[in-house]
């Protein structure tokens, strides 16, 4: 899961209408995958990626006029989340009493 942020152009030349998000594998732009925003929303949380591989992102805003200019990418990498569950059959030994 990724979580990516912005903020809305300082000179939009008119009122934005939404946001178009694209992300692929780093340096696979041909495979992208496109995502529709709205412009009350700044953000937007990619999810099913691929644990420790690099990805890159791209953010277009849009208006009546059409698509303005994209971010330069930003690369990142997914990473391993943390475990879901406590070890289980924790034993210790003192003096010779196993606890379980």
């Amino acid at each position: 899961t990724a979580f990516v942020f912005w903020t809305t152009p300082s000179q939009p030349n008119g009122v934005i209408t939404g946001y178009h998000l694209v992300y692929s594998l780093y340096g696979n732009a041909s495979n992208s995958i496109n995502h529709a925003v709205t412009s009350d929303d700044n953000s937007f949380v990619i999810t099913d990626l691929s644990v420790g591989v690099p990805y890159e992102v791209v953010v277009i805003a849009f208006n009546s006029g059409g698509g303005g200019l994209e971010n330069k990418p930003q690369a990142f990498f997914s990473r391993e989340l943390v475990p879901t569950k406590s070890p289980e059959n924790v034993m210790f030994n003192r003096s010779d009493t196993y606890v379980r």
